[in-house]
């Protein structure tokens, strides 16, 4: 085939209505193993640009095109993102009986960034039972809830340095052993893409982490549990302004999530995730 068709220039031009400064360049063609091969650089634009390719010919200098060709593989089609890339035609296939010297041209068309919709497991050591479901894009959003089985448990005390400082209870506590946080997270904020399937995504919200000891409580006349209750240990407890951010990482419709939280500007934790998008 390589024989019968001389390919002696090439043509390309480039659509797209969001960034003119996307250029398609170095241009050029060659005949290799009875197939024709276009080489093509995109140039410009940004790392999340996605660009439909398609391929045309013409057998009368440039005049008329025929296209989009089908017989191609390679860097043809949806998802094309910006550097150098080749185009493989088979021609015999296509045009079995092509003899003329050939003009080829290269579209481009921008796609839109696709927004799809992102469910995650999120947690950390204290808040492990957490949430945070959104949209990703070019710019999305997202509401996470994280805590524990004992987020919204009840302190009825407090305690300092070991010593309950309220407790007006006739009779006397031990303590259990029996301690732990409750703790919960409602946030929301922003994601960023800033890559095609890294993103970046930040917010705030209100934290609450609070140190409980429970207590088995005692009447003084025979020594009998009459109840258990719980206080607050005030040297380890925190609420108000949390702020967290990190990054998601996507693979195919797999999500994975890893970042960091600060409640009140001084209490550090870190959160990690996997989830999925549809």
């Amino acid at each position: 085939m390589h024989k019968k068709i001389l390919i002696v220039v090439v043509l390309f031009t480039y659509y797209s209505g969001f960034l003119k400064a996307q250029q398609i360049k170095e241009v050029r063609s060659e005949v290799k193993e009875e197939k024709i091969l276009v080489h093509y650089l995109i140039r410009g634009g940004s790392l999340t640009d996605y660009f439909s390719i398609s391929l045309y010919v013409s057998t009368d200098g440039g005049k008329t095109f025929t296209g989009p060709l089908r017989e191609v593989k390679g860097d043809a089609g949806e998802g094309i993102r910006r550097g150098t890339k080749t185009i493989v035609w088979d021609a015999l296939k296509e045009m079995p009986y092509l003899e003329d010297t050939v003009t080829f041209q290269v579209k481009a068309i921008k796609q839109p960034v696709k927004k799809k919709f992102f469910v995650i497991w999120e947690g950390n050591t204290i808040t492990w039972l957490g949430l945070r479901a959104g949209m990703l894009g070019k710019v999305g959003f997202y509401a996470e809830f994280r805590g524990n089985p004992d987020a919204f448990k009840k302190s009825s005390f407090s305690c300092n340095d070991g010593v309950l400082t309220d407790y007006n209870v006739p009779g006397y506590y031990t303590y259990t052993g029996k301690n732990g946080y409750s703790a919960f997270s409602i946030l929301g904020g922003i994601t960023w893409q800033v890559i095609p399937d890294l993103f970046i995504y930040g917010g705030a919200g209100f934290g609450k982490e609070n140190y409980l000891v429970q207590i088995d409580q005692f009447n003084y006349e025979n020594s009998a549990s009459f109840g258990q209750a719980y206080a607050k240990y005030n040297g380890y407890c925190t609420s108000g302004l949390e702020i967290d951010a990190g990054l998601m990482y996507r693979v195919k419709w797999f999500l994975v999530s890893a970042g960091g939280t600060i409640l009140n500007f001084g209490l550090l934790n870190w959160t990690a995730g996997i989830g999925v998008t549809f």
